[in-house]
C-alpha cells in the first residue's frame, strides 16, 4: 500500500501542509496531537507504540509496525501490523480542528524523553 492523496485537490492538500505533508523514503512530517514522534517525524516499516483510548483513558498499549498513512478527506488513517497477534490495524482521526483522539502513536525516543523528564522533576521534589 502506498501513500495516496487522491482524495484532495492540490489547494486542499496545500492547506495541510504545516500538520502533515511527505518528506520522501517512506517518512512523513506530522504535526498532529494524536502523534507523540520526536521531530514530528514518523517513518513506515518502523514500529511505534499504539495507544488505544476508549472515553479518555488508555484502554490497550499495543507494539505497532507502521505500513502507510494515508489522508482521506479530513482523516488522517494509520495502517500497520500488531507486533503481538501478526493482526493488520487500522485507526483514523481527524486531520484539523482534533479535540481529542481515539489513539496515539508515540516512538521510543519521545517515551524516552518523557520518561527522563519524569525522572528528572521526581528526583528535584
Amino acid at each position: 500500500m502506498k501513500h495516496s492523496n487522491h482524495s484532495l485537490s492540490d489547494d486542499s492538500f496545500k492547506g495541510i501542509s504545516n500538520i502533515f505533508h511527505p518528506m520522501g523514503d517512506g517518512s512523513y512530517y506530522i504535526n498532529h496531537n494524536c502523534f507523540l514522534v520526536e521531530n514530528h517525524i514518523i517513518v513506515t516499516n518502523q514500529i511505534y507504540l499504539l495507544f488505544d483510548y476508549l472515553e479518555d483513558s488508555i484502554s490497550s498499549i499495543i507494539p505497532f509496525k507502521l505500513q502507510d498513512i494515508l489522508i482521506v478527506t479530513d482523516f488522517i488513517m494509520i495502517v500497520g501490523d500488531d507486533m503481538l497477534t501478526g493482526e493488520e490495524l487500522g485507526r483514523n482521526e481527524y486531520l484539523i480542528d482534533n479535540k481529542g483522539c481515539t489513539f496515539k502513536l508515540m516512538d521510543f525516543e519521545y517515551l524516552k524523553n518523557t520518561m527522563n523528564k519524569e525522572e528528572v522533576q521526581t528526583k528535584h521534589k
